[in-house]
């Protein structure tokens, strides 16, 4: 009798044990570069065997974690994380329920680590979309960001509708910091063609073509201004455009 009662005060003593609950603590490196480790240090008073885990990782970029049910991980980060913030949350069980913790952190820049391209936006705010629009006038619009935009090439160009060809505009646009806002002065070209509808767009040429754009320019302008339509070079890409009437 003595026995059973002692067998039951052990088995009542470890029931308890079990169903308390851990003390969890997560810990994370400063996530510089492109890994970063977490792990769960767990103070508990029953079996070890009867934890389990469960990460759950959180980053607007890319953010691969090596495993997501052991006490630790390692998170690998893409090149798009630096400056991002990531959420690291581990539910750890046990037989009287769960515990969980999280981490938030924002992913450091390893030094001598290049910055990743930015693509700047761009826009035309005149003419607008089917404005009427004279022979001769002025394109605007905004490029930013302008430290971006100022280490790109971009051109107004015009195009008749249903025509393959196109006419590059004075030339490459200069953004003026802090706003961005750039001018260019275009002409629809042609005669007796009112109410001919006309594309304004701005395209992004890569070296080669804005070097096609410039040596067109400067070749037009020794030969009287005269300016043959072109298609547009295979390293140029519209980025804005609006269609617009000849008044």
């Amino acid at each position: 009798m003595i026995i059973r009662i002692r067998f039951a005060l052990l088995f009542l003593t470890a029931t308890g044990c079990a169903n308390e609950p851990p003390t969890v603590t997560l810990s994370a490196a400063t996530p510089t570069g492109t890994t970063v480790p977490l792990a769960v240090a767990v103070s508990y008073k029953g079996d070890p065997g009867q934890l389990g885990y469960a990460w759950d990782i959180k980053a607007p970029c890319t953010a691969t974690p090596s495993s997501l049910d052991s006490s630790s991980t390692i998170v690998t980060l893409g090149d798009d994380c630096p400056g991002k913030p990531l959420v690291a949350t581990v539910r750890v069980s046990y037989p009287g329920g769960s515990v969980e913790r999280t981490s938030t952190m924002t992913i450091q820049r390893p030094e001598g680590m290049p910055l990743p391209p930015v693509e700047p936006q761009i826009t035309i705010t005149s003419p607008t979309e089917g404005a009427l629009t004279p022979g001769e006038f002025e394109v605007s619009g905004t490029a930013v960001p302008v430290e971006a935009a100022q280490r790109r090439h971009y051109w107004v160009v015009i195009n008749p509708k249903g025509t393959g060809n196109y006419w590059p505009q004075g030339g490459a646009i200069v953004p003026s910091p802090p706003s961005g806002n750039w001018t260019v002065n275009a002409t629809l070209g042609g005669v007796n063609n009112t109410k001919e509808v006309f594309h304004v767009a701005v395209v992004r040429a890569d070296d080669s073509a804005h070097s096609s754009f410039t040596t067109y320019v400067e070749e037009g302008a020794k030969k009287k201004h005269n300016y043959p339509g072109r298609p547009l070079p295979a390293g140029a890409t519209i980025v804005a455009s609006v269609a617009v009437p000849k008044k």
